[in-house]
C-alpha cells in the first residue's frame, strides 16, 4: 500500500488518468465523513482561481452513459463492463492525435464519473485537460497530467476525498484520516498535512460510479489549491463482492 495513508473501510482504486498508477491499492478512511453539502447533496461553493480567459476546444465530449463523441464522431464504449479501458477512444486518438501530448475533455456535470474515469483511463499516456462547467456556470478546467518521468525525491505522501451521495466528503490525509466539519476546515487539513510531507498526488472520486460528476469536479476544483504542486488524479472505489 502507499505510505501516508490509513487503512479503514474504503478501498479506492487509484486511476492512471495521470500516468500508469503501477495496478496498487489506495485505502482511503472511511469510518469518518465530512459534511460539506448544500441542502441539495452538493459540496459547498468555495472560491476557485479564475478560469482561463482562453480554453482549447475539447476534442472529445462525454455524452449519455456509455457514449461520447471523439473528434466528431459517436463512439460508444466497446470495453470490459467492469473495465475502464475503452478501445474505440483509444483507436480515435491515435488516429486524430498521435502525437499529442494534451487532450482536451469536455463532461457536463451530470456526466457519469465512471463515463470519465474510463476516458481518463484510457488517455493515460497523456495530460487530459477536463472541462466542466464551475458552480457559477462558467466553464473551468482541470488538469489531469500524466506521470512523470522522473520520480521526485523525499517521502512519497498523498492524500484522497470521496465524495458520498448525500454530498459528504471522506477523506485521508498524510498521519491518518480526519472529520471536518466544512470547506476552511479541509482546506486547513490539507495545508497541516503538507507540512510533514509534500503532497505528491490528490485522487478524488465518488463513492459510487454513477453519481454526478459534477459533484468530484467541485471537491477537486476546490481543495487542489492546497497542494499546487501536487498530481491530479481520479480514484475509484472498490466494487463490493
Amino acid at each position: 500500500m502507499r505510505t501516508g495513508l490509513l487503512a479503514a473501510s474504503l478501498l479506492g482504486v487509484l486511476v492512471a488518468c495521470s500516468g500508469a498508477c503501477g495496478g496498487q491499492d489506495l485505502q482511503v478512511a472511511g469510518s469518518e465523513s465530512a459534511s460539506v453539502g448544500r441542502s441539495s447533496g452538493m459540496p459547498g461553493p468555495l472560491a476557485v482561481p479564475p478560469a482561463s480567459e482562453v480554453l482549447a476546444t475539447p476534442l472529445i465530449e462525454i455524452g449519455a452513459p456509455d457514449r461520447a463523441t471523439a473528434f466528431g464522431d459517436a463512439i460508444v464504449f466497446d470495453g470490459a463492463a467492469e473495465g475502464l479501458g475503452w478501445p474505440s477512444l483509444s483507436r480515435a486518438v491515435k488516429a486524430n492525435a498521435k502525437n499529442a501530448t494534451r487532450v482536451v475533455v469536455a463532461a457536463p456535470r451530470n456526466a457519469r464519473v465512471l463515463d470519465v474515469l474510463r476516458a481518463a483511463w484510457t488517455l493515460h499516456d497523456m495530460d487530459v485537460e477536463v472541462q466542466t462547467l464551475g458552480p457559477g456556470n462558467e466553464v473551468r478546467s482541470l488538469v489531469l497530467a500524466k506521470r512523470p518521468a522522473v520520480r521526485p525525491d523525499g517521502p512519497t505522501c498523498h492524500a484522497a476525498v470521496f465524495v458520498s451521495p448525500e454530498g459528504k466528503l471522506r477523506v485521508a490525509l498524510p498521519g491518518g484520516s480526519v472529520t471536518v466539519r466544512d470547506t476552511d476546515e479541509l482546506l486547513a487539513s490539507f495545508a497541516h498535512g503538507a507540512r510533514t510531507c509534500a503532497i505528491r498526488w490528490l485522487a478524488f472520486g465518488a463513492e459510487t460510479n454513477d453519481m454526478a460528476w459534477g459533484w468530484v469536479f467541485d471537491a477537486a476544483a476546490q481543495t487542489s489549491r492546497a497542494a499546487p504542486a501536487a498530481r491530479i488524479v481520479l480514484g475509484e472505489p472498490l466494487r463490493k463482492k
